[in-house]
Order: structure tokens, then C-alpha cells, then sequence
């Protein structure tokens, strides 16, 4: 049976997605998570192995975005700062000071690995053993 949790602290707006989410998907179980601390608890009742998939996949994706496709699209004089202040920007709206900060540090590491070696692999590499290390290694 396919599942969705729906992370919203709006009531009115987590029953419109779960109305148009069990219209669109037949036998849907459909579970809802009002605060951060709830999609945590979910988050860690769930299986490491898919959860660690999905961090992989979205490492590779900010890779390909941030220091692909994004510092491409810069001055070469502005790319590092640029995608750096970009990858802060978006990790802010989570409103979690330990990620802003883990963006500031690690998105520059990742630029300047990107500027040293011309390509997406080497901060593709480093972003992929950042996430399975505070996965696997961080306690809880």
C-alpha cells in the first residue's frame, strides 16, 4: 500500500492535501505531522536503508544543481559565493541553525572543490560521504 506523510503545521491545509492526495491515489495511507519533532519521530521509525537512498539521491541533485549547473551560470569570479549564499538561502527556510550553519560550511568546501577540480565529482563525492556520515555516525 503506497504512504505519504504530509508535514504541515496548517490544519486546514493538510486536509486539502490529504483529500486531493487519497482522490488521486487509490488505498493511499496518508499520515500527517504538525511540528518538525513529528516528521523526525516518523522519519526515524522508517527504514535507514531507504531513508539513506533518498539522502544519496538529493546529494547527488544539490550537486548537480549547485555546483553544476548554478556555479556554470556565474561569473567564475562569483561562483563559489553565489552558490554558497544560495545554498544557505534555501536550507534556511527550515528554520534549523545547525543545517544554515552545515550549508555555509560545506557549500563552500563543495565550491572551492569544484573550482580546484573543474568538475561535479570530487564535492558530488564529498556531499555523499557528508550525508552518510551524520546519517549513520551523528547520534540522535
Amino acid at each position: 500500500m503506497p504512504s505519504l506523510l504530509i508535514a504541515d503545521d496548517h490544519p486546514l491545509f493538510r486536509a486539502a492535501l490529504r483529500s486531493a492526495a487519497a482522490d488521486a491515489v487509490a488505498n493511499l495511507d496518508v499520515r500527517e505531522a504538525d511540528s518538525l519533532d513529528s516528521v523526525l519521530a516518523r522519519a526515524d521509525a522508517g527504514s535507514t536503508v531507504v531513508v539513506l537512498a533518498i539522502a544519496l539521491v538529493n546529494g547527488v541533485g544539490e550537486e548537480l544543481f549547485f555546483r553544476g549547473a548554478l556555479y556554470a551560470a556565474l561569473p567564475p569570479r562569483s561562483a563559489i559565493f553565489g552558490t554558497t549564499i544560495v545554498y544557505v538561502c534555501v536550507t534556511a527556510v527550515t528554520f534549523n541553525v545547525a543545517l544554515v550553519i552545515a550549508a555555509l560550511v560545506m557549500g563552500t568546501i563543495f565550491g572551492l572543490q569544484r573550482r580546484a577540480t573543474r568538475s561535479v565529482l570530487a564535492p558530488m563525492v564529498t556531499h555523499l560521504i557528508w550525508s552518510t556520515l551524520t546519517l549513520l555516525a551523528l547520534p540522535r
